[in-house]
């Protein structure tokens, strides 16, 4: 069971306590009975299985998840309750009450959270960042100039894909460096749409992003408009699935297995001597998505590995069409 945290933002609260609860072998149905008593309608449950549960349904994401969170054995149960006198006696009543489940190793630790936290403070984290010699990534409340980059701003608490991680940074610097002008670009898997955004702020001509979640085809147009890119395009759409006509470079920032069943549908979409740059390759699958592209004619012209991700360019030669 989950439940989201509701905060009401008629009340000016800045302190919240932030209760975590390991049942040990109590029953968690028991624990969230003894919560609801004491009149908190809200909480969180981290429950191993359930991560167990989403990866069997996605196996593709298997070697993409943190080994600790596997490893870790316990169930936890999290509970907001606000810094005042009605949230203290929430607090001291729920102790109380799940004091009888301390001899089946049930434990709780408290701390202190500030709502600004939540609010603000991950903005702190996102800073300009330039790539390479001619791009700069900037969150859309930073002032930044720079006449000599090319400023692309983006709203972070969208989408995955703010330039930061290693797998966007890898291909914005590969874009930084081979986007001349008039490219046509296709970008499958589109995300937060920053690839195809910063590809036409570099000269290219248009952009095409894919994506077959709707939400992120939602954001990646707002990244476009938030920077009046009016040559970027967004469609929702399985991968390449239907596309046709020829691109000067197509982009796939997404995962080694996607990759790899992506890569046959590729040659007749890419111009002659087109380019694909890939990434979201960790380093263990690096080498089967270089043996997949080279059975198909791909030249590796280069790849390029920061914090155990991989990202690669290649080339279809003429000759291959």
């Amino acid at each position: 069971m989950y439940a989201r945290l509701k905060i009401n933002t008629e009340d000016i609260i800045m302190e919240w306590f932030e209760l975590i609860i390991n049942p040990g072998s109590a029953d968690v149905s028991e624990i969230e009975g003894a919560i609801c008593m004491c009149g908190i309608n809200s909480w969180a449950i981290e429950d191993k299985s359930d991560l167990e549960d989403f990866l069997q349904r996605n196996k593709e994401l298997w070697d993409y998840v943190d080994q600790s969170l596997l490893e870790r054995k316990e169930t936890l149960i999290k509970i907001y309750l606000p810094d005042n006198p009605q949230g203290r006696d929430m607090l001291l009543n729920l102790k109380t009450a799940l004091q009888a489940y301390q001899s089946a190793g049930l434990s709780m630790s408290t701390g202190s959270v500030n709502e600004e936290d939540w609010a603000n403070n991950w903005k702190k984290y996102f800073k300009p960042l330039e790539i390479g010699k001619r791009l700069c990534i900037c969150p859309q409340w930073e002032n930044y100039a720079n006449p000599e980059r090319k400023i692309l701003k983006i709203d972070p608490g969208s989408a995955f894909g703010t330039g930061d991680h290693a797998t966007t940074r890898l291909c914005l610097e590969f874009l930084d460096e081979i986007i001349k002008g008039g490219e046509q670009v296709l970008d499958v898997g589109t995300g937060s749409g920053i690839l195809a955004a910063a590809s036409v702020l570099l000269g290219a001509q248009s952009a095409l992003g894919t994506d077959i979640d709707e939400n992120s085809v939602n954001i990646a147009r707002s990244t476009a408009a938030l920077n009046n890119l009016h040559a970027c395009t967004f469609i929702q759409n399985n991968l390449a699935a239907g596309i046709t006509g020829q691109y000067n470079l197509i982009l796939a920032n997404i995962v080694a297995d996607i990759i790899i069943r992506l890569a046959p549908q590729l040659p007749p979409l890419l111009a002659p001597n087109g380019l694909f740059i890939s990434s979201g390759i960790i380093d263990e699958r690096l080498s089967e998505v270089q043996t997949k592209l080279s059975s198909l004619g791909f030249e590796i012209l280069d790849t390029r590995m920061a914090d155990g991700w991989a990202a690669i360019l290649a080339r279809v030669p003429e000759q291959a069409h």
